[in-house]
């Protein structure tokens, strides 16, 4: 269902914008699980509601598209109406449904025009899996930013941390899986790439070895810990961040285990070689 697993990528894009509404007429507030629907196909979500200053906010998380966290927006409640939107780098999804005590259904247009319908039922808050803390760390001048996710149960735990791809890559994109690792009893770290985020430095002119070397830090900082288990941190890592990770790990044998996502085959400058070489060969 190519329309909505766009939901997937650009999740990741979308976690600092801030919602708007008009102001509550009767609660919502809370959390709705359901599916959206499109020519038989579903999409499990689950929708939540908070109440700021009078006002409804929310976001939408969907396991099965990997986006945890996407704020909504244009929320809107005349009972038993409600409107809400996913923003247009999300896909723009329009929500318009009703009211019916424990329960929200109505119609979905995907990209403003291919129809659907969702399906929502209100749900129970579900527990405290981990608990979430805002971190720095230090390489050399440079101060990293991130959030360690720490399951609630009893620790020491291990522990893993996650790494992006190339780019101005923010926590954000790996805090669904991130999320996934705590619920599973596995302490998660994720950090804003140097120069994004709350980081300091700069990405763009970051060497290779600059960036082994931050996730080098970060497990410093997770050894430094006494809720992690030091003798059980591995690193997460896709794209560029696959490359990182194995230099990681062979500059360290500290690091437990690598788990390594779309990494290439060729030395850096090779693979940059053929990509110009493709790119201008599809331009003619």
């Amino acid at each position: 269902m190519k329309g909505l697993r766009i939901l997937a990528g650009l999740a990741l894009l979308l976690c600092n914008l801030h919602t708007t509404s008009n102001a509550v007429q009767t609660s919502i507030d809370g959390d709705w699980e359901g599916v959206l629907v499109r020519e038989g196909d579903e999409l499990k979500v689950v929708v939540h509601f908070t109440i700021e200053a009078g006002n409804l906010k929310g976001t939408i998380d969907s396991s099965d598209a990997g986006g945890l966290g996407i704020p909504l927006i244009k929320i809107s409640l005349e009972s038993p109406r409600v409107h809400f939107e996913l923003p247009p780098a999300a896909g723009g999804f329009i929500f318009d449904g009703e009211v019916k005590a424990d329960a929200i259904a109505g119609n979905l247009k995907v990209f403003g025009r291919l129809p659907a319908t969702f399906a929502l039922k209100r749900t129970p808050a579900q527990p405290v899996a981990y608990i979430q803390e805002e971190v720095h760390f230090q390489n050399g001048a440079t101060t990293l930013a991130g959030t360690l996710m720490v399951p609630a149960t009893k620790g020491p735990h291990p522990a893993i941390l996650l790494l992006s791809g190339s780019g101005p890559a923010t926590r954000d994109s790996s805090r669904f899986l991130a999320d996934r690792f705590a619920r599973l009893g596995v302490a998660a770290l994720i950090f804003d790439k140097r120069g994004t985020g709350g980081s300091t430095g700069d990405w763009l002119g970051a060497s290779f070895d600059e960036l082994t070397e931050d996730a080098l830090a970060a497990t410093r900082f997770l050894r430094g810990r006494k809720d992690i288990k030091a003798s059980q941190i591995g690193l997460r890592g896709q794209s560029q961040g696959a490359r990182i990770a194995a230099m990681a790990a062979a500059r360290s044998k500290e690091i437990a285990f690598v788990m390594l996502v779309a990494v290439g085959s060729l030395r850096p400058d090779q693979q940059e070689e053929r990509r110009v070489e493709y790119e201008m060969r599809r331009d003619g």
